[in-house]
């Protein structure tokens, strides 16, 4: 393998990609831009050190099939924006988006800044089993973690769940919901399609609208939904009612 040295402050659209005996990557608080698709099909990379608050760009990673780990360190923990498709692909690559760090004997959250994660941003991540949405994020683009191995979810922001955007996690066992007001109004077209393995779930209270065949393709598994909204949202229904019981 090879570890990549960057001496620039800033890297252009396509930099490295490609480069199959790339093996790891730090990315240095210098660094104050990074280019579309920077490390992009590189096959052999396996780690990734974040110490800017730079932007993940779109498709900075895609198709990075053997990544493992990309952690933040520093100025890292401030990034605000991981855009479209920045890890599509990366089969193997594990939870990104954590709760919280530990560094110099504190706790603190990861991505603290983070607003935006775009379209397909972590689609097909097989091996991610863990996703935290701090409220700090205002954007999440659709599909964004379809067809990944995600099993347990905390969305504590009032950000719409976008279209697609858990469509096949067939492992998907555990949502939650931030408190009071930190609870999307939305839940998009497909969000939650070929959930299997999602036998429950109790939408949010603050919940208006439910996008179509947000809950179907489920394979005949069971699902109970729960509204805990006064009002109903606005729904069409499932495009079938097997294996589907409701409580309003």
């Amino acid at each position: 393998g090879e570890k990549l040295k960057i001496i620039d402050q800033a890297l252009y659209d396509r930099a490295a990609a490609g480069n199959p005996v790339l093996s790891r990557i730090t990315v240095p608080a210098k660094v104050t831009e990074v280019g579309e698709g920077a490390f992009a099909d590189c096959t052999g990379l396996t780690s990734v050190s974040w110490a800017t608050e730079g932007a993940v760009p779109d498709s900075c990673f895609e198709g990075c099939v053997r990544l493992k780990t990309f952690g933040a360190t520093g100025q890292g923990h401030r990034l605000t924006s991981i855009g479209n498709r920045a890890f599509c692909g990366c089969r193997e690559l594990q939870t990104v988006l954590y709760y919280s760090y530990t560094e110099n004997n504190g706790t603190y959250y990861y991505y603290y800044f983070l607003e935006y994660i775009g379209e397909e941003a972590f689609y097909g991540c097989g091996s991610m089993t863990y996703a935290y949405l701090h409220d700090s994020v205002t954007h999440v683009g659709a599909e964004a973690f379809k067809d990944s191995g995600l099993t347990q979810v905390f969305w504590y922001t009032k950000t719409a769940v976008p279209d697609g955007c858990f469509e096949y996690c067939q492992d998907l066992t555990s949502l939650g919901w931030g408190d009071g007001g930190l609870m999307p109004a939305a839940v998009g077209d497909r969000s939650f399609y070929g959930c299997a393995g999602l036998k429950s779930l109790l939408l949010p209270s603050m919940l208006e609208t439910v996008g179509g065949m947000a809950f179907d393709g489920r394979g005949g598994s069971p699902l109970t939904l729960t509204f805990a909204a006064e009002i109903p949202p606005v729904w069409d229904g499932p495009e079938s009612t097997d294996e589907l019981v409701i409580y309003v």
